[in-house]
């Protein structure tokens, strides 16, 4: 159905200033997101005739170089309202009118019920961890299991599986121009990343990649690491690492926040850009081994099919960072073939494998499916693989395999999409191509 979107009042008692957008989690990018709203501009949308609609106000402080809140409700229509958010009041006024002037219904009951289900979720998730040893002691303090969203309905507490789930389908729906906008993007970074920053001959990449295909080990690893390599630098050279606290005054906080400009992110964030992005291209550039023989074929493709014989995991563990341990997330390229895999590492220009020193979760979607798996010898039922198993190791897929298990069961996988489909943020890694 078409739609006519409108914000005609926005104001909040404290002067600060703050931006509201609508998010429908429900339906197909990218019309599950408004733009932020202007005042008194129109925005053209397509709905399903019933939908779920919910609210997000970001609240800045006077010079917006920090989010001071972050909010979320089910909001009303065709009249000014107000809603309370940190014992201050939001005045707002949306205008809602839909083509023939038929009603769109809104749901709004079961939202609660879901909400419930994703609490049980996490609270099942911590049930389970306590009947678990760590492989050592401190690992106890390294594996948060979820963040938490504010709203009208009460809290919510987020799994951080949904941030593999939140480009999802991303490019479903894009026009023919906006596709070739990518490809051209892609085309001209990757050639000078690997030209000015690497210095090598797009050339001699791809006579790597063709060695590769030869089963030539060395050059396969070669390779992916210099794939690696790139989303790297493509990423730390977007998004500047800033942590939650400094940005928002939260411990924990997922989703990107812009001030003045430029993109801010804290780990979990950064990693999961370059995951999203990795998707996107191997979509966009979706070659296979096959293709790999030509000589006309650009070094994106080659790219692409290599990662089209690979996945793409979310890995939560611990890392030594200026000579102590923290919790930290990154990146990972799992190639399908017998070499070691290879880190995203986007808050530096490139990674240090020598810093990664266990594992404890890893978060993807392969194939539609949703995986949130917790990684347990399976000799003693310990938790946490030292990453040296996997970055050193030929036969790291095999270990993977080995030590994961997945928490995803009893249908909770709608719920978990929806969380995911919350755009929460008023800005993303997309708009950087």
């Amino acid at each position: 159905m078409n739609v006519q979107i409108s914000l005609n009042k926005l104001s909040y008692t404290t002067g600060n200033t703050c931006t509201l957008h609508l998010t429908f989690p429900e339906e197909n990018i990218p019309y599950n997101s408004t733009n932020i709203l202007q005042l008194n501009e129109t925005v053209d949308f397509v709905l399903k005739d019933t939908t779920h609609c919910i609210a997000v106000v970001h609240i800045y402080n006077y010079n917006n170089t920090q989010l001071q809140s972050r909010f979320l409700f089910q909001p009303k229509f065709n009249a000014p309202y107000d809603i309370t958010i940190d014992n201050n009041k939001l005045t707002y006024e949306i205008t809602f009118t839909s083509e023939g002037a038929v009603p769109i219904v809104f749901k709004e009951k079961d939202i609660i019920q879901m909400k419930k289900r994703i609490h049980s979720y996490t609270e099942m998730q911590y049930s389970m961890l306590s009947k678990y040893q760590p492989r050592r002691e401190s690992l106890r303090l390294k594996h948060s299991l979820n963040y938490t969203l504010n709203s009208n309905m009460g809290v919510w507490d987020i799994p951080y599986v949904t941030i593999a789930t939140r480009g999802h389908k991303v490019l479903q729906n894009i026009d023919v121009d906006t596709w070739r906008n990518y490809e051209s993007f892609f085309y001209k970074d990757i050639t000078t990343f690997f030209k000015d920053v690497m210095g090598y001959r797009v050339t001699s990449v791809i006579q790597t990649s063709q060695l590769a295909i030869k089963e030539d080990k060395a050059a396969l690893h070669s390779i992916m690491r210099q794939i690696a390599a790139y989303f790297s630098h493509f990423i730390h050279t977007r998004i500047k690492y800033k942590s939650d606290y400094s940005a928002t005054g939260c411990l924990d906080y997922v989703g990107l926040n812009k001030f003045h400009d430029t993109l801010y992110a804290d780990c979990e964030d950064i990693a999961a850009c370059g995951y999203d992005v990795i998707r996107i291209f191997r979509r966009i550039f979706n070659a296979d081994m096959f293709d790999l023989s030509s000589k006309e074929l650009h070094v994106a493709h080659h790219i692409g099919a290599w990662l089209n014989h690979s996945d793409v995991a979310l890995f939560q563990g611990c890392v030594k960072h200026e000579g102590k341990e923290i919790n930290h997330v990154w990146c990972v390229i799992m190639s399908h073939f017998d070499v070691p895999f290879v880190v995203v590492e986007g808050t530096r220009e490139a990674s240090d494998d020598s810093k990664y020193k266990e594992i404890i979760r890893a978060w993807m979607m392969k194939d539609d499916n949703i995986y949130d798996i917790f990684l347990v010898n399976p000799e003693n039922n310990q938790y946490g693989l030292e990453m040296a198993n996997l970055l050193y190791n030929s036969e790291a897929r095999h270990v993977f395999k080995q030590w994961s298990n997945n928490l995803i069961s009893g249908g909770i996988e709608k719920d978990i999409l929806f969380a995911g489909n919350l755009v929460t943020e008023t800005c993303n890694i997309f708009k950087q191509l």
